[in-house]
């Protein structure tokens, strides 16, 4: 367990190190370029994002959870990713035309251009950073991960203040996928085959195909509000509702990303090991609740101010937004990495009849939203939201047994935590536009009064997240005594 819990850290601070580079530059970019140059590079990141799920086909996967892995099985997965890599790239390159005629704007292909030379470079680096995450070995992939980050955060700001527009986007993450590829080869593990072979790909493709084709439907799934609003509406309608859900989206990189990078190869050594996944589970998904249901309601509640202050007044459009879309945030968290336990499992047939269920719904729901406006939309992300977490319910219920009972001690600690970080939060919320208070001092004392009813909740009603603080704290005068 302790093995987990460094991990853990050293992934929380590896995706907080690169969410407040993620942040800073989205901060000053959100000043340059507007909400329609937004727009276009993000209809053309949704398109590059439902290639990337194909990408990878399922390799990383299936090199974490593989139980007997082998040379010849690590050949055939570099072999598969770069195979699949470059295909995906050069029919980007054949479909960005068609795309920005289809959304009738130009700079959409060139963006889509560029983003299909990371094709052929990601794969160099894929099976490098799977074989670190098996071994749990959360340092180097901090240097890797971080390093990226940072390129592709410094480039984008560089290249957007000499005014190359949209265009900064691309060519920043383009930087990004360059420094990972080069990191990865400082860090490779040794004994690591560098030749691909073919031999074994339908092995590899057993476990690949199922868990492709889930994650193409899944990153469909989340891609359909903004193609949609794209086609229907506006490209700046795109920019607003992107910028409320990558205001979400920063939160789920400061605790999911982090959390998913260890929980796979935590339940999959369980699973080999024959451990007890289910309690395991119970576990993570109390940890999960505790710390983003609290987020999820201050993000709703002081939505406002965050808005004000980070990105300015051109993007006040997208407040009452990301209220709503908070709501399908808590939604999507109750059940946090199920598709984990399923693939630990060797079940990844199970995500993909989810998929299967969910995103159709997902897709009618925003397609007859999307004529009445932004807020529809997001009121019908929050009813899909409802109808995923009651069809993933099912399938982890069948999967392992896992019931209500088994959630809802926890889950009843982090709602009432919940509760007692809000008060703050929304009493602010509520009396910012009715007094003289600045967006900046609104935003501070709504962040102080969460904070501390946060800390407040968890030691009243005994949460679990508490004794993680306690370890922490005498971690730290641990070290004190030691220097």
């Amino acid at each position: 367990m302790s093995l987990v819990r460094n991990s853990l850290y050293v992934s929380f601070i590896e995706n907080y190190t690169i969410t407040f580079f993620q942040f800073v530059s989205s901060v000053i970019i959100a000043r340059i370029l507007t909400p329609a140059e937004i727009g276009i590079f993000s209809i053309a990141v949704l398109m590059s994002g439902l290639a990337g799920t194909v990408r990878d086909f399922g390799v990383t996967q299936y090199l974490i959870q593989e139980k007997e892995l082998t040379q010849e099985k690590i050949r055939a997965a570099m072999a598969l990713s770069i195979v699949v890599g470059w295909c995906l790239a050069a029919l980007l390159f054949l479909l960005s035309g068609p795309v920005a005629r289809f959304y009738r704007e130009p700079g959409v292909s060139s963006v889509v251009v560029v983003l299909a030379c990371t094709f052929v470079l990601v794969p160099f680096g894929s099976v490098v950073l799977a074989m670190l995450r098996r071994h749990l070995d959360y340092w180097a992939i901090f240097r890797v991960r971080v390093g990226s980050a940072l390129v592709t955060a410094t480039a984008s700001v560089v290249l957007a203040m000499q005014g190359f527009g949209y265009m900064s986007l691309a060519w920043s993450a383009l930087g990004g996928v360059v420094a990972t590829v080069l990191l990865c080869g400082f860090h490779r593990p040794p004994g690591l085959p560098r030749m691909p072979s073919f031999a074994r790909i339908p092995q590899v493709l057993s476990f690949s195909a199922p868990v492709v084709a889930t994650g193409v439907i899944g990153e469909l799934s989340r891609a359909i509000p903004e193609l949609t609003v794209g086609k229907a509406q506006s490209m700046e309608a795109v920019g607003l509702l992107g910028r409320a859900l990558g205001l979400r989206a920063m939160l789920d990189r400061l605790l999911m990303s982090a959390l998913w990078s260890v929980v796979l190869p935590y339940f999959s050594k369980l699973e080999r090991e024959q451990g007890d996944l289910k309690a395991s589970y119970s576990r993570v998904q109390a940890y999960v609740t505790g710390i983003a249901w609290p987020l999820m309601l201050f993000l709703g509640a002081a939505a406002s101010p965050i808005i004000a202050v980070l990105y300015g007044p051109q993007w006040g459009a997208s407040v009452p937004l990301v209220r709503v879309i908070c709501v399908a945030g808590v939604l999507a968290s109750t059940l946090p990495f199920f598709s984990a336990v399923l693939l630990a499992r060797g079940r990844p047939d199970a995500t993909l009849k989810m998929q299967f269920l969910c995103t159709p719904f997902r897709l009618v729901c925003v397609i007859a939203a999307a004529p009445f406006g932004l807020i529809a939309v997001c009121l019908a992300m929050v009813a899909s939201s409802a109808f995923d977490l009651v069809v993933s319910y099912g399938f982890l219920r069948r999967v392992t047994q896992l019931t209500w009972r088994d959630l809802i001690d926890g889950s009843r600690r982090s709602l009432a935590v919940m509760v007692v970080s809000g008060i703050g939060p929304v009493g602010i919320g509520l009396m910012a536009d009715r007094t003289a208070l600045t967006p900046f001092f609104a935003l501070l004392i709504a962040s102080l009064t969460a904070g501390l009813g946060w800390l407040a909740g968890l030691y009243l009603f005994k949460h679990p997240v508490r004794n993680e603080i306690a370890v922490i704290g005498r971690r730290l005068r641990g070290n004190r005594r030691r220097k």
